[in-house]
């Protein structure tokens, strides 16, 4: 799905990396949602983002406006700056060095860069 929470019963999992430690999850388990930071690896601007490339396009197409142009920043698009994804994700299990979650809609084989618990007395904005 283009957004988190789209597709509530997609099931995915993050595994750590060798060097980073099974008890780093603990306590996530006690949590209903978190957030995942991760690279949009696949995005086709890619080589640009990282080069200094100054051809960076301003303005993209957005599906929910019929492909009228807006600000790359002011959408949820890979074809950003900064090719960093954010993603809220519900939380189904922690096992061992992985977690599993629901809804995430983050393409298989993306680099995890942080995860960090969803907590939303201040997360949330009413």
């Amino acid at each position: 799905p283009r957004q988190p929470l789209l597709c509530p019963l997609a099931r995915s999992r993050v595994v750590l990396a060798p060097h980073v430690p099974a008890s780093c999850l603990e306590g996530l388990e006690q949590y209903s949602h978190c957030w995942v930071l991760y690279i949009f690896h696949c995005n086709t601007d890619m080589a640009k983002a990282f080069s200094g490339d100054q051809r960076i396009k301003g303005k993209i197409g957005v599906p929910r406006l019929n492909g009228a142009k807006m600000g790359a920043l002011a959408t949820r698009s890979p074809h950003r700056p900064a090719p960093i994804g954010l993603s809220v994700t519900q939380i189904i299990r922690v096992e061992g060095n992985s977690l599993v979650l629901a809804g995430a809609d983050i393409v298989d084989g993306s680099p995890v860069l942080d995860i960090k618990p969803y907590v939303p007395f201040c997360d949330s904005v009413p």
